[in-house]
């Protein structure tokens, strides 16, 4: 719980840290916050294609599910 906490905390103060939100997404998923996962998720995913960052396939299905 202290990592969701603590990504939480990072991607306030760094919204464009587009990995941050990939591990938040990861942490919460873990913990079974699918909806919150679901928005850390869409929003690496926006960040990503700006940035050309690679989208793991586990995103695309945890966002499809």
């Amino acid at each position: 719980r202290r990592a969701s906490e603590l990504l939480t905390e990072v991607v306030r103060a760094a919204p464009h840290q587009t990995k941050a939100w990939l591990v938040l997404g990861d942490v919460q998923w873990s913990q079974r916050l699918k909806r919150q996962a679901a928005t850390s998720y869409q929003r690496f995913t926006d960040l990503a294609r700006k940035d050309g960052t690679p989208v793991p396939d586990r995103v695309a299905e945890r966002l499809a599910e």
